[in-house]
């Protein structure tokens, strides 16, 4: 395991279900969906789940455009 910064472009839907989150983990579970995704995207990767992820929501920066 190695720390490392990705940014993420979240789907119209995460976007959504980020926005209606009221608590850490319904805000955490959105995330680490993106962060699944994110790595599945590759070629030589996949499979990854959600639940496949840890992360400090505190050092989560939201970078707009």
């Amino acid at each position: 395991m190695r720390q490392r910064d990705i940014d993420l472009n979240l789907s119209g839907d995460q976007a959504a279900a980020l926005a209606r989150a009221t608590t850490d983990e319904e805000a955490a579970a959105v995330i680490k969906g993106a962060m699944a995704d994110y790595f599945n995207g590759g070629a030589v990767y996949g499979g990854f789940q959600p639940d496949d992820f840890d992360f400090d929501p505190g050092d989560v920066t939201y970078r707009g455009e």
